[in-house]
């Protein structure tokens, strides 16, 4: 049988929709670069989804340096340090892009996409170290399943705290999942989250998004 961690499937996880919208958001900049435009049914949109992504990389750094890797620490060697300095890079370059981004205009394009760029330049190879570093094999080998999920229910308090509101931070991590791992993460919701709440009650929050998101 595989090895099989609830840690290290959330963790590639949120990998995937992070990595996705930075390359989603370099793409468009690209496009409105070219057409030397911004669609005016995107410019509210995008803003809002790169904000989103700013709220949801910034929560995601900063729980694995206040919950997972004090946790880690006592059983797992692994470059804390060097993980460590990488989200302080990548905070930095959030906090510029995080500047102004309320109100582009094309002129604003030039200098978001090379800040998103430099992020995606630093993002691929933290990921690659972090999940190799917590691998299924590795987790799986030291903590049990039940000490995993109490772990995430830690992170996920934690991060709900710094995420940004969720009627636009739960839209923009499950449509930037494909459907499988939209299926897995969506597995633990209450029903009333999912048939309700996201697509119904919250649709006007991050309808704006819609451009930018899969199906």
């Amino acid at each position: 049988m595989p090895d099989f961690s609830p840690v290290t499937e959330g963790l590639v996880t949120i990998h995937k929709l992070i990595t996705r919208a930075l390359d989603v958001s370099i793409s468009k900049c690209d496009e409105y670069i070219k057409n030397r435009a911004i669609p005016a049914n995107e410019e509210k949109g995008f803003a809002l989804y790169v904000t989103t992504l700013i709220r949801v990389m910034h929560a995601h750094h900063l729980g694995e340096d206040d919950v997972v890797f004090p946790y880690f620490k006592e059983r797992i060697e692994a470059p804390y340090i060097r993980l460590k300095d990488d989200h302080v890079t990548m905070a930095n370059l959030l906090d510029n892009l995080e500047k102004g981004i309320g109100e582009i205009t094309i002129f604003d394009i030039g200098r978001i996409k090379n800040i998103l760029s430099d992020l995606r330049k630093s993002w691929g190879p933290h990921i690659t170290a972090e999940e190799s570093s917590f691998s299924a094999k590795v987790l799986s080998g030291t903590y049990t399943e039940k000490e995993q999920r109490d772990l995430l229910d830690k992170i996920g308090q934690h991060g709900s705290k710094l995420s940004g509101p969720a009627p636009v931070t739960i839209p923009f991590v499950i449509y930037n999942l494909e459907p499988q791992d939209r299926k897995i993460f969506l597995k633990d919701f209450p029903w009333i989250m999912k048939v309700f709440f996201i697509p119904l009650l919250w649709r006007s929050k991050w309808k704006p998004m819609d451009p930018f998101l899969l199906n």
